[in-house]
C-alpha cells in the first residue's frame, strides 16, 4: 500500500502546491537569519493589473500594480530616507523530484538505483513563446536576479501535511545549466542522493551544482538573493519585463518612473517572488 502511494505522489503534489508549502518556511528562516521583520510576500498574478500578496498572517490579498509601483517609486524619490522597507527578490522554479527505483536509458552512467530526478519543461509558453527553462536562462543574466530550480525532496503524499522542513529542498542555480538543448528530447536534473552537491543536467550529462537553503541564503553566497532597496526591485521588475516581452529599455530616471504609467506589464514569470521586510529601528 505504501509503495502505491509513493508512486502516485506526483499526481497530487504539483509545482504550485510545492511552492506554497515551502515559501513560508523560507521566509521564516531568512527573517531569523538576518534579524529583520517580515511584512509581506508578492508574486505576479496572471491578471496583469494585480499582484498576489501574503501579509504577516499569511492571508492572501490582491495588490494592484499601480499601488505597488507607487510605493516603490515614492521610496526612490525620497531616496529611501523615509522608507521603512527592504526587499529580497528572486526567481525560484519549484520542481517535484521523483525517486527512481528502476534502471532505464535515462539513468546517467555511474548512477545506481535509487536515484532522484526532476523533469524540466522545454515546451513553449503560449503567451511568451518561451519555455519554462528558457525563461529562467534569460532571467539569469539580469542584475540582482537570483534564479534557481527548487527541487523538493518529498516522496510520500503524507509529507505535504507535515510541517515544512527546509532540508527537503535543493537549490540548483540555472547558471550551471548547459545551453542549446533540443526541445524534442526529455531533459532532467538528476541527483545521486537527496543531498547531492553536484547533480547532473541531462540528457547529455553536464555536471551542475546544488545548495541547501542554508548555503543559498548565506551572506557570502554567489547564487542566493541579496537584500536591496526599492530602486533595485523596481529595476528587477522592469528588466524582467524587458527580457520576457522584448521591450526597449528606457534609461533615464524620469523614463524609468514613467514607464510604469505607460506600460501594462504582463507575462511576468510565476517563479518571481518579492519579499518585503521592515528595516531595523
Amino acid at each position: 500500500m505504501k509503495k502505491d502511494r509513493v508512486k502516485n505522489v506526483g499526481d497530487v503534489i504539483n509545482e504550485a502546491l510545492l511552492e506554497m508549502y515551502f515559501l513560508q518556511a523560507l521566509v521564516e528562516y531568512y527573517s531569523k537569519l538576518y534579524g529583520i521583520k517580515y511584512l509581506r510576500l508578492l508574486k505576479p498574478s496572471p491578471q496583469n493589473e494585480v499582484w498576489v500578496g501574503f501579509d504577516q498572517a499569511w492571508v492572501n490579498t490582491l495588490v494592484s500594480t499601480d499601488e505597488l509601483y507607487n510605493e516603490l517609486k515614492e521610496a526612490i524619490r525620497s531616496k529611501s530616507t523615509t522608507a521603512n522597507s527592504l526587499y529580497v527578490g528572486f526567481f525560484l522554479q519549484f520542481k517535484m523530484v521523483d525517486k527512481i527505483t528502476r534502471k532505464s536509458k535515462h539513468m546517467p552512467t555511474g548512477y545506481a538505483t535509487p536515484y532522484y530526478r526532476s523533469e524540466l519543461s522545454l515546451k513553449p509558453n503560449e503567451r511568451t513563446g518561451l519555455s519554462q527553462h528558457e525563461t529562467l536562462l534569460r532571467l539569469s543574466d539580469l542584475k540582482n536576479a537570483s534564479v534557481s530550480y527548487a527541487c523538493g525532496m518529498l516522496f510520500d503524499i503524507d509529507d505535504i501535511y507535515s510541517k515544512p522542513d527546509i532540508s527537503d529542498l535543493r537549490l540548483v542555480p540555472i547558471s550551471s545549466a548547459p545551453n542549446g538543448w533540443s526541445t524534442n528530447q526529455r531533459h532532467f536534473i538528476t541527483f545521486k542522493t537527496k543531498c547531492d552537491n553536484n547533480p547532473l543536467w541531462c540528457s547529455e550529462p553536464v555536471k551542475g551544482i546544488s545548495y541547501s537553503v542554508e548555503q543559498w541564503f548565506a551572506p557570502n553566497s554567489d547564487y542566493g538573493p541579496k537584500i536591496v532597496e526599492a530602486e533595485q526591485i523596481l529595476d528587477l521588475i522592469r528588466d524582467t519585463d524587458q527580457v520576457i516581452n522584448k521591450r526597449v529599455r528606457k534609461s533615464s530616471f524620469t523614463e524609468q518612473i514613467n514607464i510604469f504609467n505607460e506600460e501594462n506589464y504582463e507575462n511576468l514569470p510565476e517563479s518571481m517572488t518579492i519579499i518585503e521586510f521592515k528595516k531595523a529601528d
